[in-house]
């Protein structure tokens, strides 16, 4: 999740040195306030774009690659629209300064957020109750929803 308030920049800065491409999720923070931020509309209205297009672009300005989602056929087309205009420094930091920790992600095993007192209780409950599942059931993410994402420990 990489919005102007939680923008994330010693990890996309060590990424980008390993040679890492980022990719921003949730890239327009779902709405969130942001689009009616003031900074955002005004570097939006200084530029004719819409508050999503300035902060799509200040994130691509970052070097940081963005996929937003939209189901409006006229979002998605101004959403891939973001490089007939260019930030200057004032906008960028500008948009920087948004940063207030803000997420809205509301991952299960965030670590942040509105979930993280739940997850400090939660997370140990359930690894101590599912330890015996795992020691005979494997899981392998990388696989979900395919034929053999789930196989017997010991096969």
């Amino acid at each position: 999740e990489i919005p102007p308030r939680l923008p994330q920049t010693a990890l996309v800065e060590y990424c980008q040195a390993q040679g890492v491409a980022v990719t921003a999720y949730s890239p327009l923070a779902r709405g969130g306030g942001l689009f009616d931020h003031p900074a955002v509309a005004s570097i939006a209205a200084k530029h004719g774009v819409s508050p999503a297009q300035a902060v799509l672009r200040w994130n691509v300005e970052r070097g940081v690659v963005v996929i937003p989602k939209s189901v409006n056929p006229a979002r998605i087309a101004a959403n891939g629209d973001l490089f007939g205009f260019a930030l200057d420094e004032e906008d960028m930091q500008s948009m920087s300064g948004l940063n207030d920790g803000s997420t809205t992600s509301t991952s299960p095993w965030s670590d942040s957020g509105p979930t993280a007192a739940r997850n400090r209780v939660v997370r140990p409950l359930l690894s101590a109750l599912l330890w015996p599942v795992f020691k005979v059931v494997r899981v392998d993410v990388q696989r979900m929803g395919r034929k053999g994402f789930i196989s017997w420990a010991w096969s």
